[in-house]
């Protein structure tokens, strides 16, 4: 919810409008066939004017009095707007936001993780393709690594996954879910020296995946005539 913070807004001929120290703002409700919008007019001290739609009117009159009004110039407004557009900052035709997309996280155990990289790297290859998980405990510091492993031709192929190639075989895993991956990180660390312990240990319980629901698509009904 937007509290306006600014007192010098008006209506004039159903318009919303304010002055700002170098733009005038104008808001103005519109339809067309499908949906409500908001489009909000900016006008420069050179009378350049500047034209973006929003589908409420919170995202029009925050855009105007957190953005525009400490702008400069068009062109920073416009940039402004694009870095927020691509941020997914501004609801949509359905009314979502990106922020406010349903998303949860659960944990990718070891055997599951392997299984998803052969699946992947494995796809198409007519050849042995395996997995590994590897820790490091160095200096204080724990290293945790997926490697691909390929046999041919009498040879064994050992390559350390990036971060990339995991996100690759984490979508792939994901894509008959009904969830798209947002971001992930290991869930691991050191059982230190103590009663159940003689040495530090490193342990790995598994990947923790942040997904967000997807989109389900509206399927059109025949009609039936009977």
């Amino acid at each position: 919810m937007k509290q306006i913070t600014r007192n010098n807004w008006y209506i004039k001929d159903n318009d919303i409008k304010v002055s700002l120290l170098k733009f005038h703002v104008t808001i103005s409700i519109c339809k067309n066939n499908k949906n409500i919008y908001y489009s909000l007019k900016v006008i420069d001290g050179d009378r350049k004017e500047l034209v973006f739609n929003f589908y409420t009117l919170e995202d029009a009159i925050a855009f105007t009095e957190d953005t525009i009004s400490n702008c400069h110039d068009r062109s920073e407004i416009v940039s402004k707007y694009e870095d927020l557009f691509n941020k997914g900052a501004f609801a949509n035709q359905l009314g979502i936001r990106e922020k406010d997309k349903k998303t949860t996280k659960f944990i990718l155990k070891e055997p599951d993780i392997l299984n998803a990289i052969i699946s992947y790297f494995g796809m198409s290859k007519e050849y042995e393709v395996s997995a590994k998980k590897e820790l490091n405990y160095t200096d204080g510091n724990l290293s945790i690594g997926f490697y691909l492993i390929e046999k041919y031709d009498n040879i064994q192929r050992e390559t350390r996954l990036t971060n990339s190639d995991l996100i690759a075989a984490l979508n792939n895993y994901l894509k008959d879910t009904d969830y798209t991956l947002i971001n992930f990180k290991y869930v691991g660390g050191i059982h230190r020296v103590g009663y159940y312990h003689d040495e530090d240990t490193p342990y790995f319980e598994g990947i923790e995946l942040e997904v967000e629901e997807k989109q389900k698509k509206l399927k059109k009904r025949r009609e039936q005539n009977n």
